[in-house]
């Protein structure tokens, strides 16, 4: 049991936590994306796919998906600008 001079905040209910995780979901559904960071993100994808079978007959199929990307963001730009002058 707490002391009477304990201060500490009391501990978080169940329903409390839970609405408190239902109140975050729901104001990330409803944000705007383009609202964040503006930021320029290029992104390439490669995939090469070989074919080929073994000595009992089965194929075997090798595939690499190689993801590039890039991503700038704009307060990045903006710094670098000033650490040049």
């Amino acid at each position: 049991m707490p002391s009477p001079n304990d201060r500490s905040k009391p501990k978080r209910t169940l329903a409390r936590s839970l609405g408190m995780f239902v109140g975050h979901i729901v104001k990330a559904v409803q944000a705007d994306p383009s609202d964040g960071d503006p930021r320029t993100v290029d992104r390439r994808t490669t995939t090469h796919e070989e074919t080929s079978r073994t000595d009992e007959g089965e194929r075997v199929t090798l595939r690499r998906t190689v993801v590039e990307e890039i991503e700038i963001s704009r307060d990045d730009v903006n710094e670098r600008k000033d650490e040049t002058r």
